[in-house]
């Protein structure tokens, strides 16, 4: 268990200052004026997001778990990562002005807020604080695949992919041919 007497680490303490400054952003008072729309329940297993499908809006995750998934051409799904509350699904296809990538489904139930593409762009442009602990929370995502990446490109070269297991030999696919 932690001492809490000791110091939090860097990132740690990030994470707490992040957190608490989505957690009171999105309150109804202040979200709203800004183009987010008011917290909606989706129930377990509902799609938020669809693979290939155009960007048209970002969904803050209030409250719940989702699952990020990707299909390759002949229906094998990979499991990209799972989310918690307090994050931002679907920014980097809107900011990037892409399809999304991912679908994301929702594993438990979900309380969660709607903007449309164009006014979370505005939004971005305009709220500099918003702006910061969005880049801050993006570039996080970044290095932890960064790192993901590197350790399962230190496997040896002659590694053998298992036949039999074809989600393991896409996912090896996925990482060493998207980069």
């Amino acid at each position: 268990m932690e001492n809490s007497s000791e110091p939090l680490s860097p990132e740690k303490n990030y994470l707490l200052v992040a957190d608490a400054f989505f957690d009171s952003f999105f309150e109804e008072s202040t979200c709203s004026v800004y183009g987010w729309g008011p917290v909606q329940v989706y129930p377990p297993y509902t799609d938020i997001l669809k693979q290939d499908t155009p960007s048209n809006a970002v969904y803050f995750l209030k409250q719940g778990l989702v699952k990020v998934t990707w299909v390759d051409r002949i229906g094998r799904e990979v499991i990209a990562g799972l989310r918690r509350q307090l994050w931002i699904i679907g920014a980097p296809a809107v900011l990037l002005d892409k399809q999304y990538s991912f679908t994301v489904s929702t594993m438990t139930q979900c309380a969660l807020r709607c903007i449309s593409a164009k006014n979370f762009l505005n939004l971005v442009k305009t709220h500099t604080e918003f702006s910061f602990h969005l880049i801050r929370m993006l570039s996080r995502e970044i290095f932890n695949q960064g790192k993901k990446l590197v350790m399962l490109g230190c496997l040896p070269a002659r590694t053998e992919l298992p036949k039999d297991k074809p989600l393991v030999r896409s996912a090896f696919f996925i990482v060493f041919n998207t980069v």
